[in-house]
């Protein structure tokens, strides 16, 4: 059965079909007037009543009244009743009959709509509703003609009528029945169809939800096993500089060995130590009385991929009294974005962060240690491995220093703060199996013995005695180390000094300039004092000796000869006695 929304759509598209009908009815109206026909004949008046029955159909077709199925259930009955008199008037005997009983049939067929049509019952009630305005005109007409004839004949009618009506409704209900459930079939299959596509949907939208949970997921491992990488490099990292910092007893080569491995293993541009300059006594005067190579005058050593005109600025910024100030509380600055209009200098390299810290010594001031990157943030979330390292490096070049004064005291005279001669044979021990490489270096020796030193200690006593061998050796320290030399105590009053790759002429003025200050050196201890000379030999390898290793017996030799020819001498080398 058609719901009511259907039921008002079709009976507006069944008068909109009755249009055609009404035209040709008006046609038809106006021909007969024109050929003159009578108005009141009665074909004229019947098709006047019929039109007047659809212009009041076509007038409610667009209203409102035409939205209320009653008044169309109503209309339609209306219709029926009209067609139904001029059926039982003419009584089956024209053309006109045959019109009216179509007309008749098709405005019943419009109203069973509102019937359910597959139920035969229905149609059997339909059939009688219909059949409703016939009958009452069939009996109006037989009461007033009283003709058996057309009393049969409205039976036959009647009957006809119901089984061609049943028939055709039946179809019609058939046909509908077979439609709605293919309608229904589809709208079931529909309704599958979008159930499944929901359930796909709900399925894809929980995939892409696991999905993302599973990206959101890989993304969490990703950076947990990137974080993992980095914590197990810091961990080596900081465990292979503990190792190193317990071996090695070098400060100088601990910086350079932790510079080297922040680059290689931490992957820095660069890094390295900037000395500031101190008025007091700086540490590194300290290291290089015990490693007379070195060369205070270098003031930074940066390691990695930086200019030396940008580490000269480095060194003149970063241990300037301002930026000091900054690193006075102990721990490590950095700046993770470097802006370059304060730091214009680092804007060639592309430095864009840094990390700084004050390297404290002995309570001194070492440096400022310094490490640069290109990327913005390289510091940042490790702030405190680096602080940490950083701290670990100073730990580092305490300890080494601390060895190295160990060490000194253990290599030096107690008496006179030279070396000893346990510490000159080890040196001298290499040129006993020096390489091509090693053979090319220049090595000259002088050796110093106090003149009449037995008769001092007899005469003035032992303390005077020492009071002039820690005169003597104040002197050769001072002046040795002054030109880059090292001074030794050989034996109780016998003294060396230790001359690499100094040219002659410098070797020759040296050890000049010591027995002159001696000679002139007044030598007091209480109440007594005295002046005293000494005997000088020197040596020098190529020119002189065969071997590097044989400099110290040759200058012996030449001392000897000092002192077996008159004493306060000083000859050059044993084998010719020129003083």
């Amino acid at each position: 059965m058609y719901k009511k929304e259907e039921i008002i759509q079709l009976q507006k598209d069944f008068a909109k079909r009755h249009f055609p009908a009404l035209i040709l009815l008006i046609v038809y109206l106006l021909v007969e007037t024109f050929n003159s026909f009578s108005i009141g004949a009665p074909a004229f008046i019947r098709a006047a009543i019929i039109c007047v029955v659809l212009i009041v159909e076509q007038a409610f077709r667009p209203s409102d009244f035409l939205m209320n199925t009653k008044f169309i259930f109503a209309l339609k009955m209306v219709q029926l009743f009209v067609f139904a008199v001029f059926v039982m008037h003419d009584g089956y005997k024209n053309y006109e009959c045959a019109i009216y009983v179509l007309m008749y049939l098709c405005v019943a067929l419009e109203l069973g709509i509102y019937f359910d049509l597959t139920d035969k019952g229905i149609v059997f009630l339909h059939g009688l509703i219909v059949d409703i305005p016939i009958v009452v005109m069939g009996v109006v007409y037989a009461i007033k003609d009283v003709s058996i004839t057309y009393v049969i004949t409205s039976i036959v009618m009647l009957g006809a009528f119901d089984i061609a009506m049943s028939a055709v409704l039946e179809h019609i209900g058939k046909r509908y029945e077979k439609f709605e459930n293919a309608v229904l079939a589809k709208e079931r299959i529909i309704d599958k169809a979008m159930d499944n596509n929901k359930e796909i949907m709900e399925k894809q939208e929980k995939l892409y939800y696991v999905n993302e949970q599973l990206g959101l997921k890989r993304i969490e491992l990703e950076s947990a096993n990137r974080k993992i990488n980095a914590n197990n490099l810091e961990v080596s990292f900081q465990n292979e500089m503990l190792h190193f910092f317990t071996e090695a007893f070098d400060m100088v080569k601990i910086d350079e060995f932790f510079s080297k491995q922040l680059i290689s293993s931490m992957d820095v541009k660069c890094a390295g130590l900037l000395k500031i300059s101190e008025t007091e006594k700086s540490i590194y005067e300290d290291y290089k009385r015990s490693n007379p190579l070195y060369d205070t005058d270098v003031k930074y050593k940066m390691y990695g991929d930086i200019n030396d005109d940008t580490c000269k600025l480095l060194l003149e910024t970063f241990t300037s009294d301002a930026f000091i100030e900054r690193l006075s509380d102990g721990h490590t600055y950095i700046c993770n974005n470097v802006k370059h209009s304060e730091y214009s200098f680092l804007k060639n390299e592309h430095i864009f962060s840094f990390a700084a810290r004050l390297i404290l010594v002995d309570g001194r001031r070492a440096g400022v240690y310094v490490i640069c990157d290109n990327e913005p943030d390289f510091f940042m979330q490790r702030d405190t491995f680096f602080d940490n390292i950083l701290s670990e490096l100073q730990v580092g070049m305490n300890n080494a220093f601390l060895y190295m004064q160990f060490e000194n005291l253990a290599k030096r005279d107690g008496l006179t703060g030279l070396y000893n001669r346990r510490i000159l044979n080890k040196f001298m021990e290499k040129y006993r199996h020096a390489d091509d490489k090693l053979k090319k270096e220049r090595v000259a020796a002088a050796m110093f013995d106090i003149d009449n030193f037995k008769s001092i200690n007899d005469t003035y006593g032992h303390l005077f005695g020492d009071a002039v061998i820690v005169a003597v050796s104040a002197i050769i320290r001072k002046i040795s180390e002054e030109h880059g030399c090292a001074g030794y105590r050989y034996g109780g009053e016998e003294f060396v000094i230790l001359f690499i790759n100094k040219d002659s002429d410098e070797v020759i003025q040296v050890v000049e300039q010591i027995h002159r200050e001696i000679r002139e050196k007044n030598i007091t201890l209480g109440e007594q004092s005295v002046y005293i000379n000494t005997s000088a030999g020197v040596s020098f390898y190529p020119e002189q000796s065969t071997e590097q290793s044989s400099v110290i017996d040759n200058a012996d030799r030449a001392m000897y000869i000092s002192k077996t020819t008159g004493k306060g001498k000083i000859t050059i080398d044993g084998k010719h006695r020129d003083v």
